[in-house]
């Protein structure tokens, strides 16, 4: 059950207008106009924008509706290729996967696999028109949606990009990671380690909602520098547009700003779904779900620790080492050469691991 819980007076509307516009602006890079952008949108749990009955919404959340956007882009521009993926416990996805956090880890991790495939066929596409072009990766997820955000992430990094006769057009690694958006991200019930590849976390901007204090709801946390995080007036609907035209309009507005910032040109969007001065401005609140009260805590949001960063040895000679475990388990080093470059990327099972560290050590000076 949704309640409203505060009217924002003139001075808390402009607060709100003010945090948007810090997250437009936290956009740190923009991608190369003759580059091709593979865009993916990541929805939250039971968040279809095909199908609102399943969040008893009004209308899509943030990643619907940006994800449409660039879809519509994409018609125009051949150096864009879009694709969304509904969240956890919508139609078609794993039983249980709105609740049972193996079913959570399983329906992201198909999730990944999807987004990997799909991005490997339009990348691929384009660059046997476009020989030698540079390929980057751009996405915005909310809620556990992140989840397979992070996941999709790890696969791009381990395995580059290779054709349907198996040869390599991007090294693994190589992959550039453009500017993209973490709205509320919540990892509960995740098995695995949701650290950021290397190269990824310096892209990411995470949404926080300062009004949300469920227990299950807990900011993820992935504890890498690199990553920027700010602060949206609201709870966890109303940072992902979920509910109104108000604080949904004014942060809805302000993630359409990262990305034009970030290279997109997104085009006007639907003037119902902005915010329109005068209006109220109001703060959510989720009370209840089955009937039973929402299990919550007090004070300031808490934040969910749900990765074990990327570790990384630099050598004299200005060559790196960077060991991290995925999300399936496994164990990533790679190597960096002296201009930045990677370079060899292995991937082994957690019985291979220690062995495989031993190796490298043994090749490094």
């Amino acid at each position: 059950m949704t309640e409203i819980v505060k009217t924002l007076n003139e001075a808390e509307v402009l607060r709100a207008q003010q945090q948007a516009q810090l997250i437009a602006d936290s956009a740190r890079s923009t991608v190369r106009a003759d580059s091709f952008v593979f865009f993916v949108g990541f929805d939250g749990t039971n968040n279809s924008r095909d199908n609102l009955a399943l969040s008893d919404t009004k209308q899509s959340t943030a990643v619907g509706l940006l994800t449409s956007q660039v879809e519509k882009l994409q018609v125009l521009n051949g150096n864009i290729a879009a694709k969304y993926f509904p969240g956890p416990g919508t139609e078609n996805s794993v039983t249980g996967s709105s609740l049972l956090p193996g079913a959570v880890t399983a329906e992201d991790l198909q999730t990944a696999s999807k987004a990997y495939d799909a991005f490997e066929l339009e990348a691929n596409k384009w660059l046997d028109a476009n020989p030698g072009g540079t390929v980057s990766v751009m996405d915005v997820s909310f809620s556990r949606g992140a989840i397979a955000s992070v996941a999709f992430k790890q696969l791009v990094y381990q395995r580059g990009l290779v054709d349907s006769s198996g040869r390599v057009m991007i090294k693994p690694g190589n992959v550039e990671f453009a500017p993209s958006l973490m709205i509320e991200s919540v990892a509960t019930g995740a098995y695995g380690n949701l650290a950021m590849p290397p190269g990824a976390a310096e892209s990411i901007t995470i949404v926080r909602a300062e009004h949300e204090q469920r227990t299950s709801f807990k900011i993820a946390g992935f504890g890498q520098t690199g990553v920027t995080y700010h602060d949206a007036m609201g709870n966890h609907g109303d940072a992902a547009a979920l509910y109104d035209s108000g604080l949904g309009g004014i942060f809805l507005d302000g993630y359409a700003k990262f990305y034009r910032n970030a290279g997109l040109n997104l085009g006007s969007l639907p003037e119902e779904r902005l915010y329109r001065p005068g209006d109220p401005v109001v703060i959510h609140a989720e009370t209840s779900i089955y009937g039973l009260p929402w299990p919550t805590y007090e004070g300031p949001r808490q934040t969910d620790l749900v990765a074990t960063p990327v570790w990384e040895q630099r050598f004299d000679d200005g060559s790196a080492l960077s060991v991290f475990d995925d999300l399936w388990g496994k164990r990533i080093y790679s190597t960096q050469d002296t201009d930045g470059n990677w370079g060899q990327i292995e991937v082994v099972s957690a019985s291979q691991a220690q062995p495989s560290m031993l190796n490298y050590k043994a090749k490094q000076p």
